[in-house]
């Protein structure tokens, strides 16, 4: 009977570890890391919160547009729009500015927003931008 005891109070410790260690490393944010090659393959599967690592194939200043790729995968492009002007704003016709400092090609990102789909397409709403831990691009106004 003992080590039956035993045995049940290290596997919910074990399971209370699990659950807890998400929680302690800011991981429990329901926000999941993913590949721009991981969310071209299939978007469907990344809709809500989410986190796109990347590295910043084009940066497009006039529009306001980032062009977010895979390494090694050609077609793996994710576009990011962060209209910094009301030009940009009515282009898209997108209810949200943002200010920040746009990246240079090659470096490598990290994208927070929400994928969503509206008619047929996929839109991903951009929270900020950070750049080794730092933010460099953030929503202004909604």
């Amino acid at each position: 009977m003992q080590k039956k005891n035993l045995i049940i109070i290290a596997l919910l410790l074990i399971l209370a570890g699990a659950l807890v260690y998400p929680l302690l490393t800011g991981g429990g944010q329901g926000e999941a890391a993913a590949g721009v090659k991981d969310v071209t393959a299939n978007p469907s599967g990344f809709l809500g919160p989410l986190v796109i690592n990347g590295h910043v194939g084009d940066v497009n200043a006039a529009d306001g547009v980032i062009m977010l790729v895979d390494d090694g995968c050609v077609s793996c492009q994710i576009p990011v729009l962060v209209p910094f002007t009301t030009e940009q704003q009515a282009k898209f016709e997108v209810d949200t500015l943002y200010s920040g400092i746009l990246p240079a090609v090659g470096e490598t990102v990290t994208v927070h927003g929400t994928l969503k789909q509206q008619e047929g397409y996929f839109i991903f709403d951009v929270e900020k931008i950070t750049r080794d831990g730092q933010v460099i691009i953030s929503k202004a106004k909604s």
